[in-house]
Order: structure tokens, then sequence, then C-alpha cells
């Protein structure tokens, strides 16, 4: 807190709280922090000295995840795999943080083939990729095998999301898409089985 410690004696050399506040602001950029507290009587300084960093914040902090591209097929055999490939990137400058204690890495991407009325029949979760290892500016691109057992002959619509494995694989996280969800899937192509 600024009042607490005289800022003007840092190595980086600041003079005012603004200087302090830019500090603060280029810190969590680089560590990919998802937000800055502006509690503990330091809001007052945030807001009149420094709004803009604050709207910055807003703005492109956070994780904003979101499927690239998916190449899924349009035609499988039932029973059959279906190689999906599956490209991300993270629109904000933090990480997801998947590795929490806590969240024991629970999040993944996924693939469903959504019936007509945009539930989903199957979901394929791909555990060997991870989310939060997804940076700003570079884009994240896996590869994975879903065998498609037990899956009725038909037309359905591929469906991709980040799950929570600990629910069922229902969708957990809302990705950072200008097009509609359906039961928080994207929508990214039709598929039939034969």
């Amino acid at each position: 807190m600024t009042p607490q410690h005289n800022y003007t004696v840092d190595p980086r050399g600041y003079e005012t709280v603004a200087d302090v506040r830019n500090g603060e602001f280029d810190d969590s950029a680089e560590a990919h922090v998802n937000a800055l507290d502006l509690r503990n009587g330091e809001t007052l300084s945030w807001f009149t000295g420094s709004f803009d960093l604050v709207k910055k914040v807003v703005a492109e902090a956070g994780y904003r995840l979101y499927p690239t591209m998916v190449k899924a097929p349009a035609h499988v055999v039932a029973g059959a795999t279906a190689e999906v490939r599956h490209d991300w990137a993270n629109l904000g400058w933090a990480d997801l943080p998947n590795d929490l204690p806590q969240w024991k890495n629970k999040y993944r991407p996924a693939v469903a083939l959504l019936r007509a009325d945009g539930t989903a029949a199957h979901i394929y979760v791909d555990s060997g990729s991870d989310p939060s290892a997804w940076r700003k500016g570079a884009v994240a691109s896996h590869i994975f095998r879903a065998r498609l057992a037990g899956v009725a002959k038909g037309g359905y619509r591929w469906g991709v999301a980040i799950v929570d494995t600990t629910r069922g694989n229902a969708p957990g996280i809302e990705l950072a898409a200008k097009e509609a969800t359906v039961g928080g899937w994207l929508v990214v192509g039709d598929v039939t089985v034969h």
C-alpha cells in the first residue's frame, strides 16, 4: 500500500502513485494474473490517477479462451475413431488457474456430438491438453482421437467447450466467442454417423 511504504525510494524510481500503479499493471501482465486488487484503501488512487489502467484491466486481464479452429470429420462410421484437431487462443493475459489445488485440473477441452435439440449425445474429453498452459499471443494446437463406440447412426453437430470433469463433463468455462453457444457448447460443424 502506498501510504505505508515510501515508494519514492523504490529501486524502480517511482516518483508518483501513478508510477506505482503503472508498475503494478505491468507486473500483473507479465505474471499473467487474473485481476488487480483494488481494495484495502487504495481504490481512490486507482480511480483518480490511473483509471485508464483500470479500463485496460477490464479489457485485457483475465483469461478469455476461444477455439480458433476445430477440425473434425463430417462423416464417421459408428464405432470408428474420429480424429479431432482443436486450436485455442487465450485472448486475455492471464492463465486459467486450472492447476490450483482446489481445482485439481478439472477443466479440459472437449468435443461433443450434439443432438438437434442441442443436448450432448456423447462427450469426448481431451485429457491430454491443459487450458492453463494457453498463453496470450500463442495458439495452442491439439489432436486427439474420439472413439465413437455406442453412437447411434444419424446426424449430429459437433460442439466444443471447456468442460468441468467433476460435474459430468458439463461446459464449465464460458468461451470468449461472439457466436451463440447451445447449452454451453459452441457449434463448429455437422457430422453424420453411418
